[in-house]
């Protein structure tokens, strides 16, 4: 038989020849690429201003809307109030200057229809209140003239583009100032809707 080798290996022989497979500074690299190191992003001045910016500019739009909504419930609550006759001659006076003699006329039930470039059809319902100066007569001829002058002066305003771009309170607006203009020589001293729907 022949002879074998039986030296055994100790345990400190052992880890001996492990680290002498492996190269110098191996340890090193293979750490760094087992656990990346995480390193501070800088932000970015530009950034941190173009976000206050931004925060400043949405604060902002939503004060000019709240505003806006503010002015407009004030004016239709000055409305009512005038209609039913309460503060007539101070809403009536800051709103067109009339005088104490001025009286209010209701013109309901306009009906408009604008034909659009589709094929569709746009429809505005409206009620129309104007203010007098002076006192008038609210015969029915009359009353028929004035319909019919307040039809057209609305007319020529509504066309598919103001309809489909405007808002509906800003087209309003339009057509109340463009039918004071027409009508200030007869006496017309402020326009309201007290009704207005696109549809």
């Amino acid at each position: 038989m022949g002879q074998h080798d039986t030296e055994k290996l100790n345990n400190a022989d052992l880890s001996d020849t492990i680290e002498s497979d492996e190269e110098p500074g191996t340890e090193a690299v293979d750490a760094e690429t087992a656990a990346p190191v995480r390193s501070k992003v800088p932000v970015s001045p530009v950034l941190v201003v173009l976000i206050l910016v931004g925060i400043l500019v949405v604060i902002g739009v939503f004060m000019y809307h709240a505003r806006v909504s503010e002015s407009f419930s004030e004016a239709v609550s000055a409305l009512f109030m005038a209609s039913t006759g309460e503060e007539q001659g101070s809403a009536a006076g800051e709103a067109g200057g009339a005088g104490a003699g001025g009286h209010s006329e209701r013109y309901p039930d306009f009906l408009f229809r604008v034909p659009g470039i589709d094929g569709k059809v746009r429809v505005v319902f409206c009620d129309m209140v104007l203010e007098f100066s002076c006192d008038r007569s609210s015969d029915e001829p009359e009353s028929h003239e004035m319909r019919v002058s307040l039809y057209r002066a609305a007319r020529s305003l509504l066309s598919e583009g103001r309809v489909l771009s405007m808002p509906p309170r800003l087209l309003r607006r339009e057509i109340e100032r463009h039918i004071l203009m027409k009508l200030e020589e007869e006496g017309v001293t402020a326009v309201y809707f007290t009704k207005f729907v696109v549809i």
